[in-house]
């Protein structure tokens, strides 16, 4: 997602989604990264039990906003602040109005989400990387997620990919609440081998219905999958894993209704066939799943699960790319390790909707790498509401699309999202109220999205 690199003929992604060029230079903001935040303050000391949160505000809607259709109103950025480093995820956590904005550098640090200001670091994991990802590389500090009962129990857990041994890993570690502004990182609880730099997906998120933890992998970052790690039931890579985690569970359990519990795979898998999931979220009104998946040459992929489903489901990847067989467009010629395609598949998905690299709906041309967002459920713009938020990290295009029962899914470009103002966007988040956010990779700032 930022760009991608070419690794002998190969284009993969590497920033975390992208590919193509226009975007260089090194992490840090404006200049060089100077290296890990320094917090100049003493966080307050957590005397007390922090405030009761009462949850996410829902839509204050009375419809879904299907009664919309496909109609979208003309939106703009309003600048909330600029990052310290490449900002790649924005978090809330329970009993806090603050943003949690993860650093790829190796930081968490709380950013007020009306003044933009930078506040304490709360995490700072930048030892354990193996070093410091700069320009466009993809490893790092990629995702955060809060238990949901974090205001009692201080737990939190995190996704990261360092550099061991000339190899990587992909890792995630659970911390705990130390002041009310910091935590302490604990421990790793879950690792797997990763043979190349790129295609880390690593968010984290908690499900709105059963509170189980769950976290994407990309497929382990080789061009066109190879070792078909995406449709291995037996590989981690290419997949997003389900735990069980909390007070007193060390490490993790694994969910009894997990596909493969009870064999034919790692029990932790719960769907597969993914290529780099960049990012995920959970319609707070509905609790359905929306997955944006980076493609390989050709197709960008918007997949979605309805609420109570998931286990089990096969996306495609690494036998397709959207809904195609998985060829080289420069031959024209299928890969001979997928032979048979989409149709030798049983049991896949189909993406929700997908777009083409060529053109069409999101660019004349030159799309690259699919940055998945939220579907929004504020209150300051009724004509969104429903609406699926998403775009293209590598043209800066931004769209949108409901799905509505009965109606087709017709993705519309959003205008008014100048890419002058957002340059590649790396991440969205939403505030409490359900208003949308989105983190720039050109200008390591974070952006309001807003009715004109």
């Amino acid at each position: 997602m930022f760009q991608r690199l070419f690794l002998g003929s190969a284009c993969v992604l590497v920033a975390l989604a992208g590919c193509g060029g226009g975007v260089t230079g090194s992490d840090g903001g404006p200049g060089s990264d100077s290296g890990p935040l320094v917090d100049t303050g003493v966080p307050p000391v957590d005397t007390g039990v922090p405030p009761v949160d009462s949850g996410p505000m829902m839509d204050s809607g009375t419809t879904n906003g299907c009664e919309l259709g496909n109609t979208y109103p003309t939106l703009a950025f309003a600048l909330v602040g600029q990052m310290p480093a490449l900002p790649v995820g924005i978090a809330l956590a329970p009993g806090r109005d603050d943003f949690f904005v993860v650093l790829r550098r190796g930081q968490v640090v709380i950013v007020n989400p009306t003044t933009g200001v930078v506040g304490a670091t709360f995490l700072d994991v930048s030892s354990r990387l193996g070093g410091t990802p700069t320009g466009m590389g993809e490893w790092g500090l990629l995702g955060i997620a809060f238990h949901p009962d974090y205001v009692t129990n201080g737990l939190v857990y995190v996704a990261y990919t360092a550099a061991a041994a000339g190899a990587y890993e992909d890792r995630v570690a659970v911390a705990m609440r130390a002041t009310a502004d910091s935590a302490t990182f604990g421990s790793d609880i879950f690792t797997i081998p990763d043979p190349a730099s790129n295609h880390n997906g690593g968010q984290l998120g908690f499900g709105p219905d059963d509170g189980y933890l769950y976290y994407s992998v990309g497929d382990g970052g080789i061009q066109y999958d190879p070792m078909l790690h995406g449709q291995d039931h037996n590989e981690a890579l290419g997949k997003i894993h389900r735990f069980r985690v909390g007070p007193g569970i060390a490490t993790y359990e694994v969910p009894a209704d997990n596909p493969f519990v009870g064999g034919g795979g790692l029990p932790t898998i719960w769907a597969y066939g993914l290529r780099n999931a960049w990012r995920f979220s959970w319609d707070r009104r509905t609790h359905d799943m929306y997955i944006a998946d980076v493609g390989q040459d050709a197709w960008e992929e918007i997949d979605f699960v309805p609420a109570g489903m998931g286990a089990g489901y096969n996306f495609g990847w690494s036998y397709c790319e959207g809904t195609h067989d998985l060829c080289d467009p420069s031959t024209g010629a299928c890969n001979p390790n997928y032979a048979g395609g989409c149709a030798s598949l049983s049991g896949a998905h189909a993406p929700l909707t997908e777009y083409t690299h060529a053109g069409g709906l999101m660019h004349t041309g030159g799309n690259a790498s699919v940055t998945g967002g939220y579907v929004y459920r504020g209150a300051a713009i009724p004509a969104l509401r429903g609406a699926y938020v998403y775009a293209d990290e590598q043209t800066s295009y931004f769209a949108a699309l409901r799905n509505c029962s009965g109606a087709p899914v017709t993705p519309t470009l959003l205008t008014g999202l100048s890419d002058a103002d957002c340059q590649n966007p790396t991440t969205f988040g939403e505030d409490r109220a359900g208003e949308l956010f989105v983190a720039c990779y050109a200008d390591r700032s974070i952006y309001r999205i807003i009715a004109p």
